[in-house]
Parts: C-alpha cells; structure tokens; sequence
C-alpha cells in the first residue's frame, strides 16, 4: 500500500500539462479509489507496481482504470471549476469575493498567459490535458492486451473514446485552436502544433462515433456484466447526447436535430421529471452524472452555491447577476425551485439546482449531473429553427417552459407557451433566452453559447462595466499558458495575449 504521504509526493513533481509517465492515471486512480471511494467500485490495489502491462491483465483492473478517472473527476473541483468560471466570465454570476485573486481573473476577463504571475488561468489547460493524457493511455493500454474479455474491453474503450471527446469539447470552447494529443509519447506531445478549430472538432465527433460504436444504451454496473439504474457510466446514448451538442455547435443543423431525437425518443430510459427531481441521482432526465465520493459532499456544486448561515463570503464567493434574475417570467417556478435567497443588509441569489449543502457521499441524494434530457429539447429546438422548421422548434422550447410552469396558479396564465407567429429570428432570441433559463451556472452553457451565436461582443462590453471592467474582443477566448508556450516552440497564442 503506497502511502498518502507518498502520492502528495508524487503530485507536487509531476508537470500538470503533458505527464512523461504513463504511471501517474494507476497510481493516483488507485490511490484515488482506497482512499475516496471504495463504494464506487471494490478493488484492491495490485501488489507490485502498477503500470500499462499489469493494469490490463484482468478485467478488474483494466476497469478500475477508467473508474479512476470518474473518481478523479468526482473529488476535484473540475466539474464546480468548468461551472464557476466561465459564468464569471459571462454575465450569470456576480463575484462577492473581489479579493479571490483566482475567480477575479476569470470575472474581470483578465487572464494573463503568464504561468509565473497568474497560474490561475493554467488551470482548465492543465487539468483537461491530464485527463485526455488518462484516456489516451487507457486506449494505448486496452488495445495493447489480449488479457481482458472482449464485452468489458470494448465497452472501456467506448468509454475512453467518449471521455477523450468531452474534454476536447471544453479545450476547444475555452481556446479553440488546440493541439490534438493522440498519444502519451511526451517526445511527440511537447512539439505539436496548434490545430485549428475544425480540426479538433472533427476529432471529437471521430471519437464520438467511435464510442456510439463500442457503446450499448445498458448503463453497467462496476462489474460491466449487469445493468444498473446508477447513471454514472458513460452509455451509448451519453455519446449520443453529445455529438448532439457538438453538431449544434458546427451548425450542422440536421445532424443535431437527428441526434437529440435519438435520445429524445428514447423515452424507456429518459423523461422529464418535475424541476426538484431533476438533479437528484439517478433522475429519469439524467444522461450522465458523477457519483459522489468526497468525505461529508454529495455535489461540488452544492458544497460551494448554497450559503451557510452567514451568506455569501470568500468560501461561496458568487451571487446570481440581477441581469439573469431579471429573465425569469411571472409564473416560471425555475426562478422558485433553482433559485434561492439570502436575506441580510443586501439581498444576495444563489443557485439552488442542488439542494444539498453537506451530505455523506455513502448515502448521496444527488450527484453532479453532466448531461441531462432538457438540453437536447433546446438543442433539437434550435436546429429546427435553423432549418426553418419553426413551429416545430418552438414545440421544443414549449415543451421545457411547460415543465417550468408554476402550478401554484398565483400568477394568471403562468408562462405561457411561446406562439407560432415568431419570426425566424426571434424564434432562436427565444431559444437562446430559454437556455440560459434552464442551464445556468451548468458546465459553461451560457458563455459558449454567447460566442458560438455571435452575441458575445454585443453583450459583454456593458456587462463589463457593470463589472468595473472593459471588454476587448480577444478576451471571448482563454489564453493558452506561457509555460506551455515556452516549452513548445510549435504553439502559437491565442490573438491579443501578449
């Protein structure tokens, strides 16, 4: 057994972007599962070294392999960082905390390069690099053995497609032109080039269809022989579900219409619940969410929105902007279920999609929901319109504000359904309006979808002031660090980054 003080040991030498031994995933996804999770999945650690060979030689390691990475994704702050940060950036979140010298890069859009004076804006780089690093030396390794059984090789295999797929999504949204890591050859990773925009997003939907492939629509238990109503393995219709998004984002309107109708459709696995069973685990809506592991949490989200007694301080540093607020509609109960109130001197809103605070991880009530239904209704809803299909996209947006609807019966004709008499363009200002309604402070939706339709430069410069700020275009994407630069004579930085 390799001692705590030992893996800390570990940590602090390792460089985070592009690690220069394939033992690091084993040592710290093991380590990671004795000491964090030992619920997730049982496995004792192998007895001698842990490296590519003895990792792949059984099917209980070869899958502990993978589930460290969920673990790792679970116990860090990754998901609550990709949550945080780019609302900060937008215009969702307020920060209370302008002393917080990490969050007030990201909300001022201040960024430097610069890894010696602002390692703050390294770390989105540097923590979806490591994990891309994991995938491809889960690929390497499974494709390398003959030692696990077909069934559980392939389905990892789509599960290490699938995941390498969902970092490069963020990668590319958060600084676009990013190198394509293939490998876990540190001699060829540290000289690659950047590749440009359609290049990684045609990699992504390469290992999108890869994992649809290899995956089935059964959610597997740790054993990968049974089914399960845990939602927390990555299934076919998870890899669906995002090369939905993905083909939104390309504008590749039929492609994302068919996609989200597969999941859509599929209604013996996915339905909308009411808005409070929306978050909590194993929810019908849930596509894909990560079990809880750390001591005394059930979500990161939860532990960091919600208040404690005092309000908001320099730990749950953020409060909802008055301009988010301000969209919700008389009779949308989201504004009465997802949002919540601290009243001191001031008046501060919180997030409150998870309602719990503090919890044991063993008996979670609710897990970090990563893909869920209602997105691919607003993603069907917004390729209809694209395609001029408008009545048909706002039966979409319809269907979402319905479930929104507050049955309180308080407020007359509460948010009504949107008309059919829309024009093209104000059909997808609805569709844009309802996304940020429905999946805000969520994995970065509203700052991607501000760049990806166009609208970023027409809404941050006043946002900006509100902010104490200025808004320069450059700033819609984050600067690649310097360090990395320096390192790889091939990068090139992101226009504007000095």
């Amino acid at each position: 057994m390799y001692s705590i003080n030992f893996l800390i040991e570990i940590k602090m030498k390792i460089r985070l972007s592009y690690f220069k031994s394939v033992l690091l995933i084993f040592l710290l996804g093991f380590l990671t599962v004795i000491y964090g999770c030992k619920k997730f999945i049982e496995v004792d650690a192998p007895k001698t070294s842990i490296n590519q060979e003895n990792i792949y030689t059984n099917n209980t390691n070869a899958i502990s392999a993978l589930t460290a990475i969920y673990t790792k994704m679970s116990s860090s702050t990754f998901s609550l960082q990709l949550s945080i940060y780019p609302e900060l950036s937008a215009d969702n979140l307020t920060l209370y905390d302008l002393n917080n010298s990490a969050a007030i890069t990201y909300y001022l859009n201040k960024l430097s390069p610069r890894y010696q004076t602002d390692l703050y804006s390294t770390v989105l780089w540097n923590d979806l690099y490591q994990y891309i690093y994991y995938c491809n030396s889960a690929i390497a390794g499974l494709s390398k053995t003959n030692d696990v059984s077909k069934n559980v090789k392939q389905h990892l295999m789509g599960e290490a497609y699938f995941l390498r797929a969902f970092f490069y999504f963020y990668l590319e949204n958060l600084y676009q032109n990013v190198p394509i890591v293939l490998t876990t050859d540190y001699s060829i990773n540290s000289k690659l080039f950047n590749s440009s925009a359609d290049e990684v997003l045609g990699q992504i939907e390469s290992d999108l269809k890869m994992a649809q492939n290899l995956l089935t629509n059964e959610y597997l238990d740790k054993t990968l022989d049974n089914s399960t109503q845990e939602r927390i393995r990555p299934n076919a219709m998870a890899a669906t579900a995002l090369l939905a998004r993905l083909h939104l984002f390309r504008k590749n309107w039929v492609g994302a219409e068919e996609e989200a109708s597969k999941v859509i459709n599929a209604t013996s696995l996915y339905i909308l619940p009411d808005l409070r069973s929306a978050f909590l685990k194993n929810s019908s809506e849930t596509i894909w969410a990560l079990q809880p592991v750390s001591f005394d949490v059930n979500t990161k989200e939860g532990e960091f929105y919600i208040y404690s007694s005092e309000g908001p301080n320099s730990t749950n540093y953020t409060y909802l902007s008055s301009d988010l607020l301000q969209k919700f509609e008389a009779g949308d109960d989201r504004r009465n279920e997802w949002v919540g109130a601290f009243i001191g001197g001031t008046i501060y809103y919180y997030p409150t999609k998870y309602k719990i605070k503090n919890g044991d991880p063993s008996s979670a009530n609710e897990y970090t929901i990563v893909l869920r239904l209602a997105e691919q209704y607003l993603i069907r809803a917004e390729a209809k319109i694209q395609q001029g299909k408008i009545n048909e996209g706002i039966a979409d947006i319809n269907v979402i504000r319905k479930r929104a609807r507050s049955l309180l019966q308080q407020v007359p004709n509460p948010l009504p359904e949107i008309g059919n008499d829309l024009t093209k363009e104000n059909a997808l200002e609805a569709v844009l309006n309802e996304r940020r309604l429905e999946l805000f402070t969520e994995w970065g939706f509203r700052w991607f979808d501000l760049r990806r339709t166009n609208k970023i430069d027409a809404i941050m410069p006043a946002t900006a002031i509100l902010k104490g700020s200025e808004w320069n275009s450059y700033q819609s994407l984050y600067p690649i660090p310097a360090g990395e630069i320096s390192s790889n004579i091939n990068l090139i930085q992101n226009p504007g980054y000095k």
